[in-house]
């Protein structure tokens, strides 16, 4: 109530006092409150360190939101360094503890697969217990998995119908799958004006991939006049810290000398920035490089683990270059059952030039 002003003067500096005091005497709640002021800094100096144990504490006494919170220090590496099965296991606890965000998380991490197995199954699970539970975002997940038909069948209707209903309530992550089902023409007819307008949308509200597809959108001129300058914003904004998302595209205007002269060295430290974080399009950067000018079959296969860590990430760019490798045999082992479902995942990712030939392997022209 100090803290909140709610029936007696607002004073964090006396709710602060109090937090500390009830979790003196191993308060889960108050050690938990105490732990996202020293997380922050607010009304005392930030301390992640010390915020960590207080929140593994509270975790401990049975407090499920701060096994969650837990989690995303050790996720992102606030206060100790990043340890992706020690997050895993902690949204396992928070989740079990009736924790949605806990449970969106480890859908994530099982999608992703990071401290766990990828099982995409797994994750669409997690993801619809959270639905059911109210929370939003993990509804725009699930609907994103029917999309790309990973652990659900594929159902773009239901998807569209979905993300405009979330979109319309004001859940951001939908309305950026909302837009990039417009941009690609995936279950809408394509309207890039209309992604642009929905990319907008969520970028005023700090959606990082959001504001790096209007980005995307801005450089290229697509549904909007070409501005280079008012691109390169957003990428700049969302690769700093432990922000990854603006990565990728950051390197390729250096490596293409837009922003100043050209810097191949820092646009592959950027791409490998954004692909230990599992951006598709940074991995995707990567592995041609990896492939690029290089004949040696060491090269080559590094290419095929990076396009295929890109594919998994949803770039259809990488699943192509990595189906025509097993088309080939090059750098990889001939595979024309897998070369057909790395097209088929590029057309379902939004690559629609890809769509007839993964329909059909007898047909004359292939994905170059």
């Amino acid at each position: 109530m100090l803290e909140m002003g709610r029936g007696v003067d607002k004073d964090e500096a006396v709710a602060l006092e109090l937090f500390r005091q009830g979790c003196d005497r191993k308060e889960p709640y108050a050690c938990a409150y105490l732990a996202e002021r020293l997380r922050e800094g607010r009304g005392v100096a930030r301390d992640e360190v010390a915020a960590l144990r207080l929140f593994q504490q509270s975790c401990d006494a049975g407090n499920a939101l701060a096994c969650h919170l837990a989690g995303v220090g050790f996720r992102l590496g606030k206060g100790t360094r990043r340890d992706d099965k020690a997050a895993a296991a902690l949204y396992q606890k928070a989740c079990d503890g009736g924790s949605a965000p806990g449970c969106t998380n480890l859908g994530v991490r099982y999608h992703r697969g990071e401290g766990v197995p990828r099982d995409y199954a797994r994750a669409a699970a997690l993801y619809d217990r959270a639905c059911q539970d109210g929370l939003p975002v993990a509804c725009s997940n699930l609907e994103y998995m029917h999309v790309v038909g990973r652990g659900v069948p594929r159902d773009l209707p239901r998807a569209v119908a979905s993300f405009t209903k979330l979109c319309t309530e004001g859940e951001r992550a939908a309305c950026e799958n909302l837009g990039w089902l417009y941009e690609k023409g995936l279950g809408v007819a394509r309207d890039e004006v209309r992604a642009v307008e929905l990319y907008e949308k969520v970028c005023t509200g700090e959606n990082e991939s959001g504001c790096v597809k209007l980005g995307i959108m801005l450089e290229e001129g697509r549904g909007v006049a070409a501005d280079e300058a008012r691109a390169a914003a957003p990428f700049r904004q969302w690769c700093t810290g432990d922000r990854t998302e603006g990565c990728a595209r950051l390197g390729m205007l250096r490596e293409k000398g837009r922003l100043a002269a050209i810097d191949g060295s820092s646009a592959l430290a950027l791409y490998r920035r954004g692909c230990d974080d599992l951006d598709g399009e940074a991995c995707f950067q990567l592995g041609l490089a990896s492939e690029r000018g290089s004949s040696k079959r060491q090269d080559q296969a590094r290419a095929a683990e990076l396009y295929d860590k890109a594919c998994e990430s949803n770039n259809a760019q990488a699943c192509i270059r990595l189906g025509r490798m097993h088309q080939t045999g090059k750098g990889v082992r001939k595979d024309l059952v897998r070369a057909l479902q790395l097209f088929q995942a590029a057309c379902w990712a939004g690559e629609l030039s890809v769509c007839v030939w993964a329909r059909d392997p007898d047909a004359a022209v292939t994905p170059r």
